[in-house]
């Protein structure tokens, strides 16, 4: 018995102690505020450009050709190793890109 009423004691002296009170009966309340966030705007891959091939072209992934939209830019022209973008009086070209190939003899 006299164990029981120090294993109370030193938990009801000790529990005092602590910064929160836990009480199992009542629901979590919430402590930390999140602040509201502004519009989440993803962002957008770059444009490149990976081939070109019968009048089409090969632009991230995907096959566009002339009069197309991509990313707010329409495909003007497809040239032999270039592509034009325009979108209002912003123009944009993309080039295709070829690495230096070395012989080896």
């Amino acid at each position: 018995m006299r164990v029981v009423y120090f294993v109370i004691l030193g938990v009801s002296l000790l529990g005092s102690d602590l910064p929160v009170r836990y009480d199992p009966f009542h629901s979590a309340k919430k402590i930390i505020k999140s602040k509201p966030m502004g519009t989440f705007v993803p962002r957008r891959a770059p444009l490149r450009l990976e081939a070109i091939f019968d009048g089409k072209a090969f632009i991230n992934g995907k096959v566009y050709k002339k009069g197309d939209i991509i990313g707010g830019f329409k495909v003007a022209k497809i040239a032999k190793d270039y592509v034009v973008l325009v979108r209002g009086g912003q123009r944009r070209v993309l080039y295709l890109y070829r690495p230096q190939v070395l012989k080896v003899v």
